[in-house]
């Protein structure tokens, strides 16, 4: 199609046919309008392939597309006539084919031509007014909904969708920057920002929470269309998130006296409760990543008083009047009892009670993102992990987790059922272990300012709070073993690590950094570190590294040679068994290198049968045995002997 404009159009003196009414002439121009913005858009090229001939059948295919009415039979009458008109407005517009004043698309219809502007990312070159413009601008393409002639065609839709969510993505970044530039007062100082500005920046930020609280419920509404609400992903509900903190500091930049009335009757809860209903995981890591590190270890170190600290700046950035965030990321009840009832009423939320009567199954919004683990897995986690577990018990606990009842070594692996499942395992549990990480460092961020505040008590409670979250079996494993911490309970560890001192609170950070490397197949990036990794057998023990790696895993494979050898029943302090030291120090090794014990330590498919995983040749090395010694006939004999016992006690 050629391109055209009003300029260059010209009339070549032809007759056109003329429409038989004035309706039927405005539908055709708009037909050929948007037929005219396709071609002259920068996204088509030049190469744009609509003749004259295709034209014609687009145009017949939205007539047919229209709802049923008196519109669509008066253009199904004169569908030639109509035809050829929208062909001859195409390709040899006039001036009086293009929009005129009041006219969608004409000279003064602002948003039309706000939307056909390129998108800008120069963020950090704007003026705070270019930040506002271009943030209105793509709040404007973001809502942009299908045309009519497309919205009986599932395909059409679907994709409509999909690309609205990619427009939204664009309005909450060039939203975040004008925050970032409205809360930085050397570039805009209080002074100017006027009533007007104010204003106007609120609105916007209150039209861009709306529209993703629309899109947000098109996934959540149980009476929304499926296909339609399977286009609603998580890049939607992280604009959810992320538009929560905006309108949250938005406020919090804005002279108190100057807020308007929208502002000063909502609070964070209440956009968290629109945007993010029932899940507020996302919310929770999203404000994470604005917490320090360290939060809350100066404040709760030491076991004594905290330091006198200022209001502001207790948390990062956030002070005590920032409290009300973190309650939003929380789901606490308590903020507007009526707005509350309402909400729950209708479905979009619960709110939990910091002190709720108690933790399993109560009242609340889901704080960490769903994980469904190996429960066989798990189990063996927290057998392994419990200080007096000995080698044998952490072995059978691997190795009855992996066998199962029809468990076979040379099966699928797990990691090959995960990509067939369409996910990976490990990195699901990772990604679980960091939102629970996330979650503990908002609670304490919410009890340091608590403290700051002077409530002593709230701090404790949102402390006791954390026993919503269950310590994950990750990072149970890989907390310290001397007494420190509780890991015998789940719950019971998130509330020691919740009020933690800076110490304990540091092995946190170092048990993620084990977490990490035990899900890992490598521990190091160095080519050469590799190859000799992989030409020794000692690399099963993952923690070496460096110069320390010849000297430690000689001493492993040193210990693993001298309890293969040493007679069958032998206790410790007996002429060559392992003494009580040295088998810990070899269950250590174990621990840390959980995942090699499964047969998951190479992807080489090439690699050596030794680099297979001492259970899965354990298990090959079974058909061996004889008959009385297999796995089948022991499990006999000790049921048999289970019982005799229970008969005995009797």
């Amino acid at each position: 199609m050629p391109r055209s404009d009003q300029k260059s159009a010209a009339n070549d003196g032809k007759k056109r046919p003329a429409a038989p009414d004035e309706e039927s002439h405005r539908f055709v121009k708009r037909i050929a309008q948007h037929l005219r913005e396709a071609a002259e858009s920068p996204n088509t090229g030049e190469d744009f392939a609509w003749d004259e001939a295709r034209v014609a059948n687009a145009f017949d295919d939205a007539v047919e597309n229209m709802p049923p009415g008196a519109v669509r039979d008066t253009l199904k009458a004169h569908l030639d006539v109509l035809r050829e008109l929208t062909v001859e407005m195409c390709f040899r517009p006039r001036a009086e084919d293009f929009p005129g004043v009041g006219e969608p698309g004409g000279p003064d219809d602002f948003e039309f031509h706000e939307r056909k502007k390129p998108y800008r990312e120069d963020f950090g070159n704007m003026s705070m007014a270019e930040l506002a413009e271009e943030t209105e601008r793509r709040l404007l393409k973001a809502r942009i909904e299908i045309p009519v002639q497309y919205r009986g065609d599932t395909k059409e839709v679907l994709n409509w969708e999909k690309g609205k969510e990619a427009r939204l993505e664009k309005c909450v970044d060039a939203a975040w920057a004008t925050t970032e530039r409205w809360c930085d007062k050397t570039k805009t100082p209080d002074d100017s920002k006027t009533p007007e500005i104010i204003e106007e920046l609120s609105a916007l930020m209150e039209r861009i929470a709306t529209h993703t609280a629309s899109r947000v419920r098109l996934a959540t509404d149980p009476d929304a269309d499926k296909e339609v609400a399977k286009r609603v992903t998580e890049a939607t509900h992280a604009c959810a998130a992320k538009v929560v903190l905006i309108r949250h500091k938005f406020r919090r930049a804005t002279p108190k006296e100057r807020r308007p009335s929208r502002d000063r009757a909502r609070t964070a809860c209440h956009d968290a409760a629109q945007l993010c209903g029932d899940t507020r995981w996302r919310l929770v890591f999203q404000l994470a990543k604005e917490i320090p590190e360290d939060v809350g270890s100066e404040a709760t170190g030491g076991g004594g008083e905290p330091k006198k600290k200022s209001r502001r700046n207790v948390v990062g950035k956030f002070g005590c009047n920032d409290q009300v965030l973190f309650d939003a990321a929380l789901g606490l009840a308590g903020f507007d009892k009526e707005f509350e009832t309402k909400v729950a009423a209708e479905g979009i939320s619960t709110f939990a009670e910091v002190n709720a009567a108690r933790v399993n199954d109560a009242i609340g919004p889901a704080l960490l993102p769903p994980f469904v683990f190996d429960p066989a897995l798990a189990a063996a986690d927290v057998e392994a992990g419990r200080p007096d577990a000995t080698l044998t018990d952490i072995c059978m606990a691997y190795e009855k987790a992996l066998r199962g009842n029809d468990w076979d070594f040379m099966e699928d692996s797990d990691d090959e059922n995960a990509a067939k499942a369409g996910g990976n395992e490990d990195e699901d549990e990772m990604n679980h272990l960091d939102h629970y990480i996330a979650l503990l460092r908002v609670i304490r961020g919410a009890a340091a300012l608590r403290r700051a505040d002077g409530n002593l008590r709230g701090a404790e409670d949102l402390c006791r709070f954390a026993a919503r979250a269950p310590a994950p079996s990750l990072m149970l494993m890989n907390l310290p073993d001397d007494g420190s911490v509780q890991v015998a309970d789940a719950r019971a560890t998130s509330v020691e690590l919740a009020a933690a001192g800076a110490q304990l609170w540091a092995a946190v950070k170092a048990a993620r950094g084990a977490a990490a490397k035990l899900l890992g197949d490598v521990i190091t990036d160095d080519p050469e570190e590799l190859r000799a990794l992989a030409d020794r057998r000692e690399a099963f023990f993952l923690d070496l590294t460096g110069a320390d790696l010849a000297s430690e895993a000689a001493r492993a494979s040193h210990l693993a040679e001298k309890l293969a050898e040493q007679d069958e029943g032998a206790a410790r302090g007996d002429a060559g068994a392992l003494s009580k030291e040295e088998e810990e120090e070899l269950v250590g090794l174990l621990k840390k290198n959980k995942r090699w014990l499964s047969g998951k330590g190479s992807d080489d498919e090439d690699s050596d049968s030794d680099d297979e995983g001492i259970l899965a040749n354990l298990a090959a090395e079974d058909e061996e045995l004889p008959e009385e010694m297999r796995k089948e006939a022991v499990d006999k004999l000790e049921a048999e002997l289970r019982e005799m016992e229970a008969e005995a006690k009797k």
